[in-house]
């Protein structure tokens, strides 16, 4: 039965808000929960990431850091490296290994997959500057959430 969003199974509630699925148990969506501040998967990402893969994002950047987390699922211990590339040249790197309260909070492992990349001085030339954030060894990029994936920053 489907009713504004809600779909039954089996006494689970499953929730489409927004592009965040919320699953609680239960009979009804009064038992279901969104974990607050946890950066939800954009509706149309052009990244699928598998329950194998990485799966990360870039929540904020600016002409300090990138910031955001990425983890892998299967791998919860897993402290990953990730790249900072600018006009397709590596800039920078950092470890997501900080601890982020609202991603234990919404069952992401251990809740450290957070990194922080300082934007380096080449870079505040007062040019556009196209990023990507990349696990390093790997072809998966980081997904930008609400922000453009460009910076111009001032010398």
């Amino acid at each position: 039965m489907m009713t504004k969003g809600v779909v039954r199974l089996s006494g689970m509630a499953l929730i489409l808000v927004g592009s965040i699925l919320v699953v609680g148990c239960g009979s009804g969506p009064e038992n279901a929960s969104v974990a607050p501040n946890v950066t939800p998967p954009p509706a149309a990402s052009p990244i699928v990431s598998s329950k194998t893969g990485p799966e990360g994002y870039v929540d904020k950047m600016d002409c300090d850091a990138a910031t955001g987390w990425v983890w892998i699922r299967d791998q919860p211990q897993q402290a990953i490296q990730v790249e900072l590339y600018a006009d397709d040249k590596l800039q920078g790197k950092g470890t997501a290994d900080r601890f982020r309260k609202d991603l234990k909070d919404a069952g992401f492992g251990t809740g450290n997959y957070a990194y922080s990349i300082p934007i380096p001085a080449a870079l505040k030339d007062g040019k556009p500057h196209a990023i990507k954030l990349k696990v390093e060894g790997g072809d998966y990029q980081l997904v930008f959430f609400k922000i453009a994936p460009s910076l111009t920053c001032s010398p």
